[in-house]
């Protein structure tokens, strides 16, 4: 499997098809990636946050499996490169990941693709929909193009050391570079400077960050 910027091993947008679709672009992946439901669109946000994920890119090949089952062939949603190994995932509802016929064909592909050197994986949306981390994550990815020196890195980092945790709020007024407090905030943990539980509330000013 190529991990350059690949075109999928099957068409996803066509103007015929009625269900959502559309692109991803991955500044870490480096190209726009396709997403053809709103689960897989969601599923691409926690793809690109996750600093263990170095690239991304979807359908990446069709394969073969063994005869009997109710597909010959088979492509997976996404390839995933990561820092700890390479993986495909399947991203489907749990209503239907679940049926039998599905099982089967999941089965028959983990064996293929773990023969290979990858690892498969199923997700649904007790994965790739859980709120409010979603949420969380798509509001600090909107920040990670904010400009961030060096400077303001360290400063930060040193300021947390000595006063962390602390509210967005207390930190904003501390780095008020031009009304950009909250900004960089949240630029810091988009990019994963700092960190914060983004997985049990809406991020606000009441949110505690820290190193």
């Amino acid at each position: 499997m190529r991990w350059q910027r690949p075109e999928p091993a099957r068409k996803v947008i066509t103007r015929a098809m009625p269900w959502t679709k559309g692109f991803f672009m991955s500044l870490k992946s480096g190209w726009p990636v396709e997403w053809e439901s709103g689960l897989e669109r969601r599923f691409c946000d926690l793809l690109e946050f996750d600093p263990v994920v170095i690239s991304f890119r979807a359908q990446p090949e069709t394969v073969h499996l063994p005869s009997g089952l109710m597909r010959k062939t088979y492509t997976p949603d996404f390839g995933v490169l990561r820092r700890d190994g390479r993986f495909i995932y399947e991203v489907k509802p749990k209503e239907i990941a679940s049926l039998p016929e599905w099982e089967e064909l999941f089965d028959a592909a983990r064996e293929h693709f773990a023969a290979r050197g990858y690892r498969f994986e199923v997700i649904t949306e007790a994965e790739a929909d859980r709120r409010p981390l979603i949420d969380n994550i798509e509001l600090l990815l909107s920040h990670r193009r904010e400009p961030l020196t060096e400077s303001t890195i360290t400063r930060a980092k040193d300021w947390l050391l000595n006063f962390g945790p602390a509210p967005i709020e207390q930190f904003a007024e501390h780095f008020d570079e031009h009304g950009r407090g909250v900004a960089i905030a949240y630029a810091l943990l988009a990019n994963h400077h700092v960190k914060a539980r983004i997985d049990l509330a809406l991020l606000g000013l009441d949110a505690h960050i820290s190193i």
